[in-house]
């Protein structure tokens, strides 16, 4: 799968018909080509972007160039997509003491809650099946979305931290708990 474009080269925007069946979505490594893709769906789904705090949001501000950097250094960065609509999600993840760390997962606005971000963290557990999985989730202001996602994907809350910019929860997942099922 090549990069995973649209017609357009971009993600499903609000003129794209929504999804009303079940495409056949792909997860494929990300590559240098889809990369202004990447960075134009990260935007959407930053923070000063949010119509509401409970839909989910990025507080990163990587840029274009950061995403270059992440298809060299991270652990995994991968898309999900099909041909016809393109890229409706990415994740990446860092190495962490132990096993590995979710940098970020975002799904396009228009299809979240479609099944996009379960597939993603599927496969990255699946890739890393005997290693801890933690991921930061933002705790002020609240990313209810996201503390709700990952607990439902079977991720603990285990402590909180006061990072650089915003006070972050830790939630895991342990390799003992990666039987779980995630895609239903």
């Amino acid at each position: 799968m090549s990069g995973l474009r649209r017609r357009t080269g971009s993600f499903l925007t609000r003129s794209d018909s929504v999804l009303h069946s079940t495409p056949a979505i792909t997860i494929a490594d990300v590559t240098a080509d889809v990369i202004p893709t990447i960075a134009e769906l990260a935007d959407s789904c930053a923070l000063e972007s949010a119509t509401t705090l409970n839909q989910g949001f990025l507080v990163s501000g990587y840029d274009a160039e950061d995403y270059r950097h992440f298809c060299d250094e991270a652990v995994d960065f991968i898309m999900a997509g099909d041909e016809t609509l393109g890229v409706l999600g990415f994740a990446l993840t860092l190495a962490d003491d132990g096993g590995v760390m979710i940098g970020q997962v975002a799904v396009s606005p228009l299809t979240k809650r479609r099944g996009i971000g379960r597939l993603l963290y599927a496969e990255l557990l699946r890739r890393h099946p005997e290693e801890e999985v933690a991921a930061e989730v933002v705790q002020q202001p609240l990313n209810v979305a996201s503390m709700a996602f990952h607990e439902a994907m079977g991720f603990v809350f285990e402590s909180e931290l006061q990072g650089p910019r915003f006070r972050v929860g830790r939630w895991v997942r342990r390799p003992g708990d990666h039987d779980i099922n995630v895609t239903s």
